[in-house]
């Protein structure tokens, strides 16, 4: 039976997101069938999609990405997206061919009218990434190959879009016919009511997205902070360590109680259960001679793999029960699980320095008193481990220096009188080496420390005449315990003090508590500690992610100012940003999410994506103004006239990323919180963009818009 196979998870968990990958696209294919109702203009499309993917994997070939789960979730994300770029070539051929264009000059012409809108558009969603090339550590680790994926596949939607779209075009427009659609229709009349109503009153709309992004936004940060989302797995490990002195006997007789125990819980559930004993390592490592150490390995059917989490907890409870608390047993799901604590740390952890080990081992046993009284700890350690019991003497110096003697003579007696066994010499092999014979007093017997005491040490005085004094009348004599082993960063030594915290408290704010107690505890000025722990990594990492989002921002605005030669109108564009991030928060709020590493992913990608309805938006209320049109009838027009691109390129991407919010599959979880995110941070902002935007565009716009004559650009002739 085999125990264990690494690759049988990997091609379970890849396989879970292509699946994902697979679904999103056909989702986003029968949405654009809905909303088109012609089956032409889908099939070009569904066409895009599969091309755009195979050129962005040849991309991530050539780029040395490999296919794994963040790589793999990236273009699972920006699946839905690949069909933004070629719906707007197409509906800017459909518009061209109802003027009564030919089908080829439609289709050419369409695709060039678009290409700068839809090239900005583009650059827009992808300069978010960018600044991931000045973020360090994990962050940079895990998430560049994400946003490569992405990258690679929105600049390949974009060369489809002006390649491949306009040339099936000319071939699948030449007999077009423009279908009705009553249900649009219904909405722009709607539509219209509602950004008239909203235009008169600016004030009320604006107070109400405000209040709503600053309340769902104290929501989710209320719940703290973790790195990322627990993930489901087949794989349940179970490690053992039995008291001082067990035999293998006893550890033999607990494992057998904890696979009744496992099988208890419902046998049905499982594929395999196995156990290795006499290994400290366990299951993951070579194995060891460690009598009282073991490890359990079990594997759940498919139909169980989502309540390992659960199976998880009632395991841990049972054991709690059935073992005294000297059997330490540790129980994880996973091997997600795994990699997120070897990536950040598990819980809390708190280092302690001193140079000074008695001073070091009182101040760790202090610190973890501490953490163990906060409430959401559930198992703590001193970071001590094993300790052996020594006599430790102190020399007097003053004292001994009166009767001749060095602190290395008295030493050098005590020696001699404590020792049974001597090197007497070293014999040499044939093949060069050597072995010591030990000679051993077998008649020595034990000494105690009072008799310790008594012990003469010989001197000689100025004279020369041979002397003797007790060792208890020049030196002191302690019991104390030693370290088996001591740990040093930049030659300090340390211990590290850990807490693990209960699946129902978030990280942040059981650190937050750890650190606010610790804070409270005085200790010497040559002792010191520091935080080191999950909380830190995470905080890390989110700062980096929010130096980066910062950065995307600004790159966002410059390309926008580049596209409209404008200050004012890429302003107001940037106003969907923080609409966006109030359906984030709701999002993560009603899914039960914390805020995390990867849903921060989330929020920098909705940076990029919905600036591109703004932009659309704003352009086309430009174009009506210098038309002529007054600026509310523009506004008006502009929403009206645009509504249906919006929807579809909003929709399309919000339905590609629903398989993925919905978690479907083992080890999808991980990347659940960017689908989240996403979906309520677009649907959110698509929705509140056709009605605020109008009105920032109202309030900062207050003079008519300025058209410069082409004769005023000419040359004045001498």
């Amino acid at each position: 039976t085999m125990m264990m196979n690494q690759g049988y998870y990997i091609n379970l968990v890849v396989n879970n997101v292509l699946n994902n990958l697979i679904v999103g696209a056909v989702f986003a294919i029968i949405v654009l069938l809905i909303f088109l109702k012609d089956i032409k203009p889908t099939i070009i499309v569904a066409f895009s999609i599969p091309v755009s993917l195979v050129f962005a994997v040849v991309l991530m070939y050539f780029s040395g990405v490999t296919l794994n789960i963040i790589s793999l979730s990236g273009l699972a994300v920006g699946v839905g997206m690949l069909v933004d770029n070629s719906v707007v070539v197409i509906e800017n051929i459909y518009r061209l061919r109802s003027m009564g264009y030919s089908a080829i000059k439609a289709s050419v012409n369409g695709a060039r009218q678009v290409a700068g809108a839809i090239t900005s558009s583009t650059l827009t969603t992808v300069c978010v990434f960018l600044p991931i090339v000045f973020v360090e550590g994990i962050t940079r680790q895990i998430f560049t190959d994400l946003a490569l994926t992405i990258t690679y596949s929105l600049f390949a939607s974009l060369i489809i879009a002006l390649t491949l779209v306009p040339a099936m075009g000319q071939w699948l427009f030449r007999n077009n016919k423009e279908q009705k659609q009553n249900f649009l229709d219904k909405m722009l009349t709607l539509y219209e009511k509602a950004i008239r109503f909203t235009l008169s009153h600016r004030l009320i709309a604006l107070l109400m997205a405000a209040i709503l992004l600053i309340g769902s936004g104290l929501l989710e940060y209320s719940k703290g902070f973790s790195f990322m989302p627990e993930a489901s797995s087949a794989e349940i490990q179970i490690t053992l360590t039995m008291p001082k002195g067990s035999k293998l006997e006893d550890t033999v007789e607990t494992v057998e109680k904890m696979t009744e125990i496992i099988y208890a819980v419902g046998k049905e559930k499982y594929d395999t259960v196995g156990a290795m004993v006499g290994g400290s390592s366990g299951i993951m490592g070579a194995g060891g001679s460690d009598n009282g150490a073991g490890s359990i390995y079990a594997v759940l059917n498919a139909d169980y793999a989502k309540e390992s989490q659960k199976i998880t907890e009632q395991l841990s409870e049972k054991f709690k029960k059935e073992f005294s608390e000297e059997t330490v047993i540790g129980v994880s799901s996973g091997s997600m699980g795994a990699m997120s604590s070897m990536l950040t740390g598990s819980g809390i952890s708190i280092n302690v320095f001193c140079d000074d080990t008695d001073k070091l081992q009182k101040t760790a046993n202090d610190i973890e008193s501490i953490v163990k009284r906060v409430t959401g700890i559930v198992k703590t350690d001193n970071g001590i481990a094993d300790t052996t019991d020594e006599v430790r003497i102190t020399v007097d110096k003053e004292k001994a220096m009166k009767h001749s003697l060095t602190v290395a003579q008295v030493f050098q007696q005590v020696m001699t009188i404590v020792k049974s066994q001597n090197t007497a010499t070293s014999l040499r092999n044939e093949d060069g080496s050597s072995i010591d014979v030990i000679v051993i007093d077998s008649k020595k017997e034990e000494i105690k420390i009072s008799e310790l005491l008594d012990k003469k040490m010989t001197y000689q005085d100025m004279e020369g005449n041979e002397k003797s004094i007790a060792l208890g009348e020049i030196a002191a004599i302690k019991k104390a315990k030693a370290m088996n082993s001591i740990a040093r960063i930049d030659q300090k030594r340390y211990l590290t003090v850990t807490g693990e915290i209960s699946d129902n408290y978030t990280v942040t704010d059981v650190s937050n508590r750890v650190q606010e107690e610790v804070n409270k505890y005085t200790h010497d000025a040559d002792v010191s500690i520091e935080f080191k722990g999950e909380n830190e990594t995470t905080m890390d990492s989110v700062y980096d992610l929010l130096k980066m989002l910062l950065l995307g921002v600004v790159f966002i605005y410059l390309i926008m100012v580049a596209q409209f030669q404008s200050l004012k109108s890429p302003f107001i564009v940037m106003f969907t940003i923080p609409l966006a991030f109030t359906g984030g928060f709701l999002g993560l709020f009603f899914t039960g999410f914390d805020l995390s590493v990867v849903s921060m992913i989330g929020f920098v990608m909705l940076c990029g994506i919905v600036v591109n309805n703004g932009i659309v938006l704003v352009d086309y209320v430009n174009q009506l103004r210098i038309g002529g049109m007054s600026k509310k009838e523009a506004l008006v027009e502009a929403g009206k006239t645009r509504m249906r691109p919006i929807l579809m390129t909003a929709i399309t991407t919000i339905i590609g990323l629903v398989s993925m919010a919905l978690g479907i599959g083992e080890g999808t979880e991980m990347m659940q919180p960017v689908a989240i995110v996403c979906i309520f941070g677009l649907l959110y902002a698509t929705i509140m963009t056709l009605f605020i935007v109008p009105v920032m565009y109202d309030l900062f716009n207050k003079k008519p818009i300025r058209v410069v004559d082409r004769s005023e650009l000419e040359d004045i002739d001498d």
